[in-house]
């Protein structure tokens, strides 16, 4: 951060910790507040999970490459990829459609 610039909010990579300083975020978030391990955006190639940058979303969310962040999966989908409603493992004993959504029990005409 360039001494002789003014700034009215911290920077990218900074948080304002006071009224008169900023501190440098942890290398995964791309901007942060209050702490700096407290995310608010990851930079590209990381995804934001709750608070924190995450390579890889944990189960229940997929990866949003539009606004790298982990969104929340539709229905009974452990996981999901590319959307909230492409399911790639359910939850419990629930089977996996070719439509890739997650139903109870297969219908009869189904195996």
């Amino acid at each position: 951060m360039d001494s002789n610039e003014c700034y009215t909010l911290a920077p990218v990579g900074y948080f304002d910790n006071s009224l008169t300083t900023w501190s440098k975020c942890i290398s995964s978030c791309k901007t942060c507040i209050t702490t700096d391990s407290t995310c608010l955006s990851c930079y590209a190639g990381t995804y934001l999970s709750l608070t924190s940058c995450v390579a890889t979303c944990p189960d229940g969310t997929f990866k949003n490459n539009a606004t790298l962040t982990c969104d929340t999966c539709n229905g009974n989908c452990k996981r999901c990829a590319v959307t909230a409603v492409k399911c790639t493992r359910c939850n419990g004993d629930d089977n996996l459609t070719s439509a890739k959504t997650c139903i109870a029990s297969c219908p009869l005409t189904n195996y």
